[in-house]
């Protein structure tokens, strides 16, 4: 909202409502880099955080988008890609060899990456805070 310039909240969602998830990013960057040096530090921050969040937003589409069954070489479950840009190239077995332990890891990881957006977060509400009060 405070990109935005307005405490509205549903002007803020209008402003990345129907957008896929990477275009809410661009969006997002291009809001702070509107703010010039105000946000420079928040928007190195939020570049970097990107960069690690795109890997897991990858492997949790791997995860929930693919085909599962109980066909492993080791008879456990199974992660089949039949639907991604990859896939188109040949259907891609096996994605998750390490069963569900794996995904328990890859689950914990993106929280911690949803925790360090959440301290992006509340730097960029601190800065917007101490613009208006300018």
């Amino acid at each position: 909202m405070g990109l935005v310039g307005s405490p509205d909240e549903v002007l803020a969602r209008a402003v990345v409502a129907g957008q896929r998830v990477e275009n809410v990013w661009e969006t997002i960057e291009s809001l702070l880099s509107a703010y010039g040096d105000d946000t420079a530090e928040e928007l190195a921050a939020f570049r970097a955080w990107r960069q690690s969040a795109n890997k897991y937003r990858r492997r949790r589409n791997e995860a929930i988008h693919s085909a599962w069954s109980l066909t492993s070489d080791r008879g456990g479950p199974a992660a089949w890609d039949v639907m991604s840009q990859k896939s188109k190239r040949g259907a891609r077995a096996d994605l998750f060899p390490g069963g569900v332990p794996e995904l328990e890891d890859l689950a914990r990881e993106i929280a911690d990456c949803e925790e360090e957006l959440s301290r992006i977060h509340t730097g960029v509400l601190a800065k917007m805070e101490e613009r208006d009060q300018r």
